[in-house]
């Protein structure tokens, strides 16, 4: 007989101030502060049991005298969290030149103390080419959108406690002990990424027809 539990939960928590304002009608700006919470908690239990009485084929009470059949059981319990304190920017000149910027300062549990807080940022800029003069009168463009944008980013160790030296149950001689099982690492850190991308937006006859075209450069290091 084996029966399994799985219990996961996730809580997202996001708070934040923004502030926007339209100067002269050609200059939009927005700020905004966001703190950000993720919590993940983990429960997980099972068992199998050995000698089922056929009267009985589905529930653990059909399970055999636990003298002659040793049951074996499995489960774990952990938690992990992350935090993200972000900054955004925008800026947009006229309707037709527009800047972005932001910047977040991430702190992840699954990554021992020295390298757990790290900042990243990225930039960008986008042009609405079909706003400009010159090609008000192009009837056969809709609408020509530019961009380019490059930043940073990174992901936490996916295991929860890597890091640490962990214990597990051993047996030995006919006896049973415990006995490392990882040595841990306490340099582990984040996986890093930073990523340039220029590509543009184009909408034709009346934006019946739409293209979009992206050119990126990915490096992602530490592995």
């Amino acid at each position: 007989f084996n029966e399994s539990i799985d219990r996961r939960t996730s809580m997202v928590s996001t708070s934040g101030l923004t502030y926007s304002n339209l100067f002269g009608n050609d200059h939009d700006l927005e700020v905004s502060g966001l703190f950000e919470h993720l919590t993940n908690k983990i429960k997980t239990f099972g068992y199998t049991g050995y000698g089922l009485d056929p009267r009985l084929p589905q529930t653990p009470a059909g399970v055999g005298d636990p003298s002659t059949y040793t049951p074996l059981l499995s489960g774990r319990r952990t938690r992990n969290a992350m935090s993200s304190f972000i900054g955004l920017l925008r800026y947009t000149y006229q309707n037709k030149y527009t800047l972005n910027a932001s910047y977040r300062y991430d702190g992840s549990s699954t990554l021992p103390e020295s390298n757990r807080w790290h900042g990243f940022y990225s930039v960008g800029a986008s042009w609405e080419a079909k706003r400009e003069q010159f090609f008000e009168n192009v009837d056969a463009i809709s609408n020509l959108r530019i961009r380019a944008s490059y930043g940073t980013t990174a992901s936490p160790f996916p295991s929860d406690f890597a890091y640490l030296p962990t214990y597990g149950l051993v047996g030995y001689g006919g006896q049973t002990g415990t006995a490392p099982t990882s040595p841990g690492n306490p340099f582990y850190d984040w996986e890093y990424a930073k990523e340039m991308n220029i590509g543009f937006d184009l909408g034709v006859i009346q934006n019946r027809v739409r293209l979009t075209m992206e050119f990126y450069n990915r490096i992602t290091s530490n592995l």
